[in-house]
């Protein structure tokens, strides 16, 4: 099934990802995963400082943001980048 190219029935997808107290989780589904097409879901993500993922970018200065939250849906639209949707960005304190 994951190799026929005529399947029209969605693949789930689930990833998690937590590394240095940050989180991501992205839901959905794709129709043809060997394409990379008729893919849609969900992603949140969440970061309680930003500090913390230093050195994941080592010589970079980051701002001393805290409780950082992203969430928002995107799909496939068959053009290079994806429709994104109900996107929120949530900053809390700043020191």
């Amino acid at each position: 099934r994951l190799q026929d190219s005529a399947a029209t029935t969605p693949w789930p997808v689930q990833l998690s990802l937590e590394a240095l107290g940050a989180q991501l989780a992205l839901n959905g589904t794709i129709k043809q995963p060997l394409l990379g097409r008729g893919y849609g879901g969900k992603l949140a993500a969440t970061v309680p400082a930003l500090a913390a993922l230093a050195p994941f970018l080592p010589g970079q200065k980051l701002p001393e943001l805290h409780d950082i939250r992203l969430a928002g849906q995107f799909a496939d639209t068959g053009t290079p980048l994806p429709h994104v949707s109900g996107l929120t960005l949530h900053i809390g304190e700043v020191s």
